[in-house]
């Protein structure tokens, strides 16, 4: 059995799994919005959802899919069957290993958002689901579409396949398959 809720603890966690844009939400004791941000990592055993909040939003900057990453003072959060880890006024990331470039075959499965100037696709990468963001000119020349209307489009075609070029989350290079 793992520590408690509610204690702090120093861990070494491997590598993203999938990272959320940042998100205003309301605290309840302090009725105002502040900064969420959320991410799960992944190892070859488990997985676990991680926040991050307020200003300590600002240490998942500059992070990518597949970083090595070890974290220290979070706070284990237990609900029900659930376990997570809360970031403290102490939570620390420290980057261990930068992920080089990886040539990989995507299959497109879903657009969170996009706009003229980058598009954030979910997509599968060797079975395992990512959120990739790449920019929307090039999606658009990638799969032959129109800019102004991409995210129908796209939507409309999907499930959608490609080779491309990923530097942690950010597609480089894509061309249809």
């Amino acid at each position: 059995m793992g520590p408690e809720s509610g204690t702090h603890s120093s861990l070494i966690l491997l590598g993203f799994f999938q990272i959320d844009l940042i998100k205003k939400v309301t605290v309840r004791q302090e009725e105002k919005k502040v900064n969420k941000q959320d991410f799960q990592l992944q190892d070859k055993t488990d997985s676990i959802m991680i926040s991050m909040w307020r200003d300590h939003t600002k240490q998942c900057k500059g992070l990518s899919v597949g970083d090595i990453i070890k974290i220290t003072n979070m706070k284990i959060s237990k609900y029900y069957e659930n376990t997570s880890l809360n970031s403290t006024g102490f939570t620390e990331i420290h980057k261990v290993q930068s992920v080089g470039v990886h040539n990989v075959t995507i299959t497109i499965i879903g657009i969170a958002k996009a706009i003229k100037k980058e598009t954030h696709l979910d997509a599968e990468v060797n079975g395992l689901l990512h959120r990739l963001v790449v920019g929307s000119p090039l999606l658009a020349k990638a799969f032959g579409l129109n800019l102004g209307d991409l995210k129908e489009t796209l939507l409309e075609k999907l499930p959608l396949f490609a080779n491309a070029e990923i530097h942690g989350s950010k597609i480089k290079k894509i061309q249809q398959l």
